[in-house]
């Protein structure tokens, strides 16, 4: 058997898992998702996913679970061949429905924005005074800088 020929039933086994086996047909016939691949080969998942965007026209959420359901049956065939119990069809499915979900909540969630804070100084109270400092640390010139501002109850500026 030459390399290519090889290369070729391992490329073939590889994609069968996606569709071929009995735990693929039932987890795709779980998932609701309307195709048809019966009699087609795809030697790459690329094409398995080109054939969904441009012969059915699957809109994006419906491509994303049929990307997540299939990384779910390769996860779970590689737990199979690692001696682990092998996922049932309604199992992956369901795996795949709360990656996705995970997915959407982590990262398309938009932000919450509260009410703009008032950023305002505040003045101290009467006999009191407020004390404002900063400093700067100057790594080329091996020098540092530090300011102070002290403000009474109407806002003078003392010096030091």
């Amino acid at each position: 058997m030459t390399q290519s020929v090889r290369h070729a039933m391992m490329k073939r086994k590889e994609v069968d898992v996606f569709w071929d086996c009995n735990v693929a047909r039932g987890t795709w016939r779980i998932t609701s998702i309307p195709f048809e691949v019966q009699g087609l080969f795809f030697s790459e998942f690329t094409d398995f996913l080109w054939y969904f965007v441009y012969v059915q026209n699957f809109r994006d959420d419906v491509l994303e679970l049929v990307v997540m359901v299939a990384w779910c049956l390769w996860f779970s065939q590689n737990q199979a061949r690692q001696g682990n119990e092998r996922l049932r069809g309604s199992a992956i499915v369901h795996k795949a429905r709360y990656l996705l979900d995970v997915f959407y909540t982590t990262n398309l969630a938009l932000p919450q924005v509260s009410g703009v804070e008032d950023t305002r100084w505040i003045p101290p109270t009467q006999p009191w005074y407020k004390l404002n400092v900063d400093g700067a640390t100057f790594r080329a010139t091996q020098s540092s800088g530090v300011g102070v501002v002290i403000r009474d109850d109407v806002g003078y500026v003392w010096q030091l």
